[in-house]
């Protein structure tokens, strides 16, 4: 049933999407961060470690695996949401000398009780096993801690943070803030389910807070922030209310008044 309603949605909003344009953009976003995006394609589903084939792949893989074929340096990687930890283990591929720190919620937290199948029992058992049979296949360290708490957590500076923690207001505020000053001023910041449009689609999970956040952050310094489209595909992305971003931020000094 899910199938069938997939490619019905699909076949509805194709006529207008126009792929061929959007895919050339997203390239083009990609290039300007030092990646070809068909080879960070083929690096992704060379790693055996995506399931999906394009255009399901989400675009912070390929971001990943392009930073990792430019030999892009980050000796410490800071993930704010393990969930499962697929992307764990897709960065440790990547990076297998890297030092690694994932961040989780507590078992708990209230916000980790009702999201993401976890509002059970058996379904928490179910993520929890699966995030540690994935854990051990890296070398992550994990902490079980509310980000809010992250600073005193921490006591170095990250070259690459990942950021897919709440996507909702108060926790995308803070998460951003923590990370912004945790990154290494030459290091970058990558943030997940990004929307740009003021009515998203699933307001249950998405917000378009983290837009004015980023707009904030790139008004007082000199970060260049890039959107990369997540799944360049009618079926995420025909209506402009339902598409996601991931949001590349290249960390810079603040401007002149500002620091």
């Amino acid at each position: 049933m899910k199938k069938t309603a997939r490619l019905l949605k699909t076949a509805l909003l194709r006529p207008f999407f126009d792929g061929k344009r959007f895919l050339l953009e997203e390239k083009t976003k990609f290039l300007t961060l030092g990646i070809d995006y068909d080879s960070g394609v083929r690096a992704t589903i060379e790693s055996g470690l995506v399931g999906e084939r394009p255009p399901w792949i989400s675009a912070h893989l390929i971001l990943f695996a392009g930073l990792a074929l430019r030999n892009y340096q980050a000796p410490n990687i800071l993930e704010i949401g393990t969930f499962e930890a697929q992307t764990t283990r897709f960065l440790s591929h990547y990076f297998p000398k890297s030092d690694i720190t994932t961040i989780e919620l507590p078992e708990d937290d209230p916000i980790y009780l009702s999201t993401y199948s976890r509002e059970t029992s058996g379904g928490r058992g179910q993520v929890e096993e699966r995030m540690h049979a994935n854990l051990a296949k890296t070398q992550a360290m994990q902490l079980r801690v509310n980000s809010f708490f992250l600073p005193a957590q921490c006591d170095k500076k990250f070259d690459l943070v990942w950021i897919d923690g709440g996507h909702m207001y108060p926790e995308i505020a803070w998460d951003a803030c923590n990370a912004f000053h945790l990154c290494k001023d030459d290091g970058m910041l990558v943030f997940d389910d990004v929307v740009l449009h003021a009515k998203p689609s699933n307001r249950r999970y998405l917000s378009q807070g983290m837009v004015t956040i980023l707009e904030y952050i790139a008004r007082r310094s000199s970060c260049r922030v890039t959107f990369l489209m997540k799944y360049v595909h009618p079926y995420s992305s025909g209506l402009p209310r339902q598409r996601r971003y991931i949001a590349v931020v290249e960390k810079a000094p603040p401007k002149p008044g500002y620091g």
